[in-house]
């Protein structure tokens, strides 16, 4: 999803635009390891090209054949979830299995972009497949360079995707998907509205405390009415940032009467 750093984003994910004074508790370390992940894969393709191997790719003519006659393969939408389910196996011995396991799964990604492009939408289904099943091949034999070329740089990565995240917290807001950062500041519109297409709902959670004849108001969710918004196939995300905003706004303003 190039709207949203590159990232795969599956639609049961849990997603959330986050707006408040305190957001910049979720932009730890941590949170932006998916975020180095993607951007490294894509640093590090030039040093790890290796073509697929032919015990991979030997059985997918046959594979695709029998897959197309009983149903539609689409290239974008198989080739990184088949290609991920080698990375549990794959970082079994890691050190640090977590970065281990988004480093081959941003391969995965990266990988299956770059073959699933190759085709247009409507090309015919052994194509889709024999394409879906290339890219996982690909993917599968650059793991270990992946691996390795990425964790030289996951450091200086994360801290950058940090300081971007609490920027974001005053500026636009930051997209978080299962605990991950997915965007940040100005590429929030258009991550929200990829999602939204994608059939994910963002939840938009706003954390402010209000002065207002004493009380504190704490708006978050759909504690309160107005506050919890969900972006949807019928609805569309465009202005979501502008509408957070105005609400924004509006309680500064009734703050300060």
């Amino acid at each position: 999803m190039p709207e949203c750093g590159g990232i795969y984003v599956d639609v049961d994910a849990a997603c959330s635009l986050e707006v408040d004074i305190g957001c910049d508790v979720d932009c730890d370390l941590s949170a932006a390891i998916t975020a180095c992940a993607n951007e490294l894969s894509i640093g590090c393709k030039g040093g790890c090209s290796f073509d697929a191997d032919i015990s991979c790719t030997s059985d997918c003519g046959a594979t695709c054949e029998t897959q197309c006659t009983t149903g539609d393969v689409k290239c974008q939408d198989n080739c990184q979830p088949e290609c991920i389910v080698a990375c549990p196996d794959q970082c079994a011995d890691s050190e640090d299995p977590g970065k281990c396991r988004s480093s081959c799964e941003a391969t995965c990604n990266t990988t299956c972009d770059d073959k699933c492009g190759e085709l247009s939408v409507d090309a015919a289904c052994e194509e889709h497949c024999n394409m879906c099943c290339f890219g996982s091949c690909t993917a599968s034999v650059n793991f270990d360079c992946q691996i390795e070329c990425q964790a030289s740089g996951f450091a200086e990565c994360q801290a950058s995707f940090a300081q971007e995240c609490q920027a974001g917290c005053s500026a636009g807001g930051n997209v978080f998907c299962d605990g991950q950062l997915i965007a940040t500041g100005s590429r929030v519109d258009a991550c929200a509205d990829a999602l939204a297409k994608l059939g994910v709902e963002v939840e938009i959670d706003v954390d402010v405390d209000v002065d207002l004849d004493d009380v504190d108001l704490e708006l978050a969710g759909d504690e309160a009415d107005g506050a919890f918004c969900s972006v949807g196939e019928p609805r569309g995300s465009s202005g979501l940032v502008a509408l957070l905003l105005g609400m924004l706004g509006a309680w500064s303003r009734r703050r300060h009467r």
